[in-house]
């Protein structure tokens, strides 16, 4: 930046970097747990995870793109694409458009690496769904940083209707 500076003549007493996304998106990876899957009219099938929109609207709001792959499957062929789908029902409902995969079958665990970039701040309670916990790793050692949320959770403020 100094030989920008003086390149351009500039006199610049502070400088500010902001890195955000550029810095904290590596950090962070979304962990799902596969569900049904079912064919559709786009010629691969699409699997649906049991998370979607409301931990991740990154896709839908803006075209946020992800790749992912299949933890407990790391040493077979990735050779299906699949569509990936949240749980809501919702046709913005899609995390991934098109994704290359090992053989994805219900309960597999399905990593979405490169999430960590205001996902979870950007999470919500859409259609009463309980936000995951949010767990730090490092050096082979995990942190619960946030608890995960419960349906008890999220209705303990809700009054009962009385005539």
């Amino acid at each position: 930046m100094e030989d920008l500076f003086e390149k351009h003549k500039l006199e610049v007493k502070n400088l500010s970097i902001e890195p955000g996304r550029s810095l904290i998106s590596k950090a962070g990876s979304i962990l799902y747990r596969v569900g049904s899957k079912k064919e559709t009219l786009e010629g691969y099938p699409l699997i649906f995870v049991d998370g979607g929109m409301t931990d991740n609207i990154r896709p839908s709001l803006y075209g946020a793109k992800y790749s992912a792959i299949i933890t407990n499957k790391l040493d077979c062929e990735k050779n299906q694409t699949y569509r990936v789908g949240g749980k809501l029902c919702e046709s913005g409902d899609i995390l991934i458009e098109k994704v290359k995969l090992s053989k994805a079958d219900r309960d597999d665990l399905l990593l979405v690496p490169y999430a960590g970039a205001y996902t979870f701040s950007m999470s919500s309670n859409y259609n009463k769904l309980p936000q995951p916990a949010v767990v730090f790793v490092e050096d082979g050692k995990d942190y619960c940083a946030v608890k995960r949320q419960f349906l008890e959770d999220l209705i303990q403020r809700n009054l009962k209707y009385r005539k």
